[in-house]
């Protein structure tokens, strides 16, 4: 028997929208793709278009540097606990 935990990198209710549909988000060249898609991905059709693109830009951007640096899973696991939103 296996198991597992997983706690969400992010506390944002859009990052946390933004992770569970990376897969398709990820493949996104422009905002127009993501218009596209943002009604058929679950969660993301109460934001903007634009506003999801400003994030999987950010979340690409970032990507390339976390690559870098070694990255302490403790902070993002405390603060996705001690937020109270249940999200």
């Amino acid at each position: 028997m296996l198991s597992a935990l997983h706690i969400p990198s992010t506390t944002d209710k859009l990052g946390q929208l933004l992770e569970m549909n990376w897969a398709e988000l990820a493949e996104c060249e422009s905002a127009r793709e993501v218009k596209l898609k943002r009604k058929l991905l679950r969660g993301l059709a109460a934001f903007t278009e634009d506003k999801i693109w400003e994030a999987v830009e950010k979340k690409k951007s970032g990507a390339a540097q976390d690559d870098e640096e070694i990255v302490d899973l403790r902070e993002p696991e405390w603060k996705v606990f001690s937020n109270p939103d249940p999200a």
